[in-house]
């Protein structure tokens, strides 16, 4: 695979890879997407896959990466702090973008991720927690792994793990891992 924008992903997250068979046929929004990695992966696994990102430069890049592989990805450049959602769609994918947006705004992020979910999708995010070797923006979402999955505690969770590991700061961030259902 041609390496789309070496500042982000190289590589489609495992995690997608690992989850692709319990992904309801359909519609896909990948939220903070960037230069889609992860859209291109599902695209070929025929997925209808719409990008949301702040990143205008990262979606031309998909757009033309997209196009050379004959593949359809829709585009939108938006910020997701005075961003909603419009249409459902059978599976939302959020990877590495809510720590980046104040608590409240990710909060209502999150409700209107699951609002907009059709019903038997999935949706999968990935964020930061407040554990780890740094200092938290207290204004910024990083949520207790508990706080988080309380969020679907209607839903039924399907997948759900915590670990450990180096930024690319250097510095070691707990995430946390969410596959859940919509019933």
């Amino acid at each position: 695979m041609t390496i789309i924008n070496p500042k982000w992903s190289q590589n489609t997250n495992p995690v997608l890879i690992n989850n692709l068979n319990i992904l309801k046929p359909g519609t896909v929004l990948d939220i903070g997407g960037s230069d889609g990695v992860n859209d291109l992966f599902l695209a070929k696994n025929k997925f209808k896959v719409t990008n949301i990102d702040v990143d205008k430069e990262a979606l031309e890049i998909l757009s033309k990466e997209s196009k050379l592989q004959n593949l359809k990805i829709e585009t939108i450049n938006a910020d997701l702090n005075n961003f909603q959602i419009n249409n459902n769609y059978d599976n939302i994918i959020c990877f590495y973008v809510l720590h980046f947006l104040e608590k409240e705004i990710a909060i209502n992020l999150i409700k209107d991720i699951k609002n907009h979910t059709n019903k038997n999708g999935i949706n999968i995010i990935i964020t930061f927690t407040n554990k780890g070797e740094f200092e938290i923006n207290k204004k910024r979402f990083y949520p207790t792994s508990e706080e988080f999955i309380e969020f679907y505690k209607d839903w039924e969770i399907l997948y759900k793990n915590n670990f450990i590991g180096q930024t690319k700061s250097g510095k070691n961030q707990q995430r946390i891992i969410l596959v859940a259902k919509k019933n």
